[in-house]
Order: C-alpha cells, then structure tokens, then sequence
C-alpha cells in the first residue's frame, strides 16, 4: 500500500534537475488542495527560473531552501508528484501523506480520517470560533424564566443537541465546544445579573434598617 519515500524524492529531484523550460515547472507543480487557501500557480515563471537557475539538485531540501519556495511550496511539490491516493513520505520523514480517505479500525472511511475505536493523544488542537458575541451589547440573552421553561419543554439547553441526537448523529468537536464555551458565558452574564440584584436588594435593606 504504501510508496517507498525515496521513490518520491527520485521524481521530484529527476524533474527538477531535467528541466529547461521555467513554464514546465509552472504547469506541472499544482496547488495541494488539502493544504492552505488556493494561490493560483503554486510556482510563477520568475521562481521557476530561479529554480533552474539553481540546479543541479541533489536533495528536496535544497529546492525548499531557495527563496520564495519554502514549506508551503512544498506541500505543492510532493501533491504534484505523487502517486495519485498512494501513501508518500516527505523526504525527511517527518511527513506522510495521500489523496485519499483514511480508515482506521473500519473499512467505511467517510471522512478524511474515521476511526472505529478509541483515539490516545496528548494534544488536540481544534480550529474553531470563540463566540465572544455573547458578550456584545446587542446579544439577547434569554430570561431565566424563558431558560427555565425551554428546558421543561426540550430536556436540554437551547443551542445543545440533545442525547439522542448526540448518540445518533454524533457531535462536531469544535462546534461542540464553542457551544459549550457559549453556555458558559451566558452563565457568566447570568451570575453577574444575580450579583446586581442581590447589591440592590442590600441596599434596600440597609436603608429600611436605618429608618
């Protein structure tokens, strides 16, 4: 199943040290999809000469080091020259990659990556948005009575699958979790709001008492 790394480099160093035409480089170096935002031609002509201008090469790292490739570029490189959904290896090691989807534990794999089974990790790190939104000034926040009665009705907080949605269709972990952080500072603005109501009735109280 998977491609010898060194095969990779052989394509990649036996292009770029045959070359002569800067616009072969051009056209035969695309843009990886699975990596970073669409920049048009992942090589323009003027790197592309300075690219030949370089040779010969006797490593991928010596065409990184050039200026105006580096690790970005890369990606492109090893997406253009790979075997199409094969797995390759970055020429260091460090790197695997393929087109295609990835199952582990399953033969079913409908995501990039699905796994069947439990996953061990010491970091996670999760792209997603902070919705500090709860914050502004013009976020309506619900009435505890309002919260009090959803919760009656729905057996879950607004906003939050509920568990049998949760069981049956699974949650989005970064979704999930801005959520979650949502909750907490609406909580936040709940207790604030108790916090001034509580003062105001001190006061109420402390001026009774000294009447």
């Amino acid at each position: 199943m998977a491609t010898n790394g060194s095969t990779l480099a052989e394509r990649v160093l036996k292009f770029f040290n045959e070359v002569t035409d800067p616009y072969e480089i051009v056209n035969r170096v695309q843009d990886d999809p699975n990596f970073g935002a669409p920049r048009g031609r992942a090589i323009g002509p003027s790197l592309a000469k300075k690219i030949i201008g370089r040779k010969p090469f006797h490593s991928i790292q010596q065409i990184v080091d050039i200026p105006g490739v580096g690790q970005d570029t890369l990606h492109d490189i090893l997406y253009s020259f790979q075997d199409n959904g094969a797995w390759t290896i970055s020429e260091d090691g460090q790197r695997l990659f393929t087109l295609k989807d990835v199952g582990i534990g399953t033969d079913r794999a409908t995501e990039k990556l699905t796994v069947k089974g439990k996953i061990t990790a010491e970091e996670i790190e999760v792209i997603t948005n902070v919705p500090d939104y709860v914050f502004s000034d013009d976020y309506e926040l619900q009435s505890i009575d309002e919260l009090e009665m959803y919760i009656q009705e729905n057996k879950h907080l607004p906003n939050i699958p509920s568990a049998k949605d949760a069981a049956g269709k699974g949650v989005n972990l970064g979704k999930m979790q801005a959520k979650l952080l949502e909750k907490i500072e609406e909580l936040t603005l709940y207790i604030i709001g108790l916090k001034k109501e509580n003062d105001t009735l001190k006061l109420m109280l402390t001026g009774g008492v000294g009447q």
